[in-house]
């Protein structure tokens, strides 16, 4: 599947093939970070350890970008702080 409504595309030359894949390579790492974090079920694990579990953006979700950034960009100088918000509800 590699559409947002779960749907299969179809590619019918290599030269369009090729152009696609190069297009989306970029996001192969985050692709496979993304399943790792999901199939180890650490966002289930991070949101029972914490007493957020009905905020707007829990730790889990915060947790898992930061670590999934990491995977793709270790030398990364971003910090949460940067992107999310200073007070959450």
């Amino acid at each position: 599947m590699a559409s947002r409504a779960a749907k299969s595309v179809v590619l019918t030359d290599a030269a369009t093939l090729w152009s696609w894949v190069l297009a989306n390579f970029d996001y192969l790492s985050i692709a496979v970070a993304l399943e790792t974090w999901r199939s180890w079920n650490l966002s289930t694990m991070f949101t029972e350890l914490s007493s957020e579990k009905r905020a707007a953006l829990c730790a889990a979700d915060v947790i898992g970008a930061q670590t999934i950034l990491r995977c793709i960009a270790p030398g990364s100088k971003l910090q949460a702080q940067q992107w999310f918000p200073r007070a959450l509800p």
